[in-house]
């Protein structure tokens, strides 16, 4: 999954050209606002995304995505019919929360953190952005270093527990070192 991300980030494309920026930014402001709008441009949305992912090669993360939402939706799904609550807005709610996550992987795996410093300049945004961007290169970094010593990603829980661990050991050790760098600065 992280390394179809890295393909589809490195990709040259329409979408990784900096007149695409707003594009991608008016797709992503749409998709958050479509819940107060209709529920048919949710759908429309997901109808837009997938292809888009499809073909920026990013099928089995999609594909992961897609199973992982089924099934939690039909869980909460059957309870709601079971205790006898469910709405059609409930469904309408799980929809959102698919199509929104679509339109942010779409996002981030076609916008470098360069990108968007160039186009908003350096501010909490872009800083948030480039943190993520760094979190994200951290765990592709831990998930090598793991390989590298002979340990396969499987549904292991003490595999994961390990990969967490030494990702968010790194991530604080890193946090650490700018918030130092930014006191000398004379920052607060």
């Amino acid at each position: 999954m992280l390394g179809e991300i890295h393909y589809a980030r490195n990709k040259v494309s329409i979408l990784h050209h900096p007149r695409a920026m707003y594009f991608k930014i008016l797709l992503v402001v749409i998709t958050l606002i479509s819940r107060f709008i209709h529920p048919y441009l949710v759908l429309a949305i997901i109808l837009l995304n997938t292809p888009i992912l499809v073909y920026y090669g990013l099928k089995k993360t999609l594909l992961y995505i897609a199973i992982t939402w089924t099934t939690l939706s039909s869980i909460i799904i059957g309870l709601d019919i079971l205790l006898g609550s469910f709405k059609l807005d409930y469904l309408y709610n799980l929809l959102y929360g698919y199509a929104s996550f679509t339109s942010i992987l779409l996002f981030f795996s076609t916008t470098t953190p360069r990108e968007i410093r160039r186009l908003i300049g350096f501010n909490v945004l872009s800083l948030s952005y480039l943190f993520l961007d760094y979190s994200y290169r951290v765990l592709t970094d831990a998930l090598h270093s793991l390989q590298a010593r002979g340990l396969t990603p499987s549904r292991n829980s003490s595999w994961v527990k390990y990969l967490l661990r030494s990702t968010i050991v790194l991530l604080v050790i890193r946090i650490d070192e700018v918030e130092e760098a930014l006191r000398a600065r004379g920052v607060d």
